[in-house]
């Protein structure tokens, strides 16, 4: 007979995911409450700012990348401007799209975001092992396909 899950069960995978993902949020934390970053900032512009790459991104893209709305794209890229830490531009591309672009004060948060991500790994290779780690970076990089919702759906 085999045992009912809880979902704070630790054979629970799902559970031990969010688990991991709360980990890396709260060490992360630390570049919130660097005095060279906004405070106003909040994680998901933080994240933002993480994702627009040199060339930044158009606003489209960056939505889709961080899997959100473009109105929610723009919610959390109007505070970033504000901030002086993002700029829209002209994309020069057909339709008139927008790029999202980095700012001198973006770019260095960004240094500084990117720092933190190695700081991280650093900790986690010496908690659990670099095997561990380079294990985990593979299954994490494997396709998973669309998530359940989206195949119970497209079968109904």
């Amino acid at each position: 007979m085999s045992r009912k899950l809880t979902t704070t069960d630790r054979d629970n995978l799902a559970y031990l995911l969010v688990q991991a993902f709360r980990w890396t949020q709260l060490s992360t934390r630390a570049l919130l409450d660097d005095p060279r970053v906004p405070q106003n900032l909040t994680a998901t512009q933080i994240m933002l700012l993480a994702n627009l790459g040199e060339d930044g991104l158009r606003l489209s893209d960056l939505a889709r990348k961080l899997g959100v709305s473009r109105q929610a794209i723009h919610q959390q890229v109007r505070p970033a401007v504000d901030a002086k830490l993002v700029e829209i531009v002209d994309d020069g591309g057909p339709g008139g799209a927008k790029r999202v672009m980095l700012t001198k004060a973006g770019r260095a948060i960004d240094r500084r975001a990117v720092g933190l991500v190695h700081e991280i790994e650093a900790e986690l290779i010496g908690r659990i092992g670099k095997r561990r780690v380079a294990e985990l970076r593979a299954a994490l990089e494997t396709d998973w396909g669309p998530p359940i919702a989206e195949i119970t759906d497209a079968d109904g």
